[in-house]
């Protein structure tokens, strides 16, 4: 499409960061995060005429996510009430099979 408009390549490299900051945006439902992201990692530049339309398709995603898919998020996971994060961590130490790989030969 960029070649058929007769786009210049830094144009073309604008609208692929649009792009992948929509597809952040709307996957991750954070507008801001995917606009730093995009710009910072694939653009290098922080001028107007590449920073507003990576903006206004990271935003316009972000709107059109909770249009179409809700404002939750995409995979809830449910915790169980029995989890703990202290003995998922202290669990392996309360075992001496640890001490197994410190024992020579």
């Amino acid at each position: 499409m960029a070649q058929w408009l007769k786009l210049t390549d830094a144009e073309r490299t604008t609208l692929l960061v649009a792009g992948a900051a929509a597809g952040m945006s709307a996957t991750f439902a954070a507008p801001l995060a995917a606009i730093l992201l995009a710009v910072e990692l694939l653009l290098f530049e922080w001028r107007p005429r590449s920073l507003v339309p990576v903006a206004a398709a990271s935003i316009m995603a972000g709107a059109l996510r909770i249009v179409w898919l809700g404002a939750g998020p995409l995979f809830p996971v449910q915790l169980s009430s029995s989890f703990s994060i202290n003995s998922a961590l202290l669990s392996p130490l309360r075992s001496e099979s640890w001490l197994a790989w410190l024992r020579p030969g």
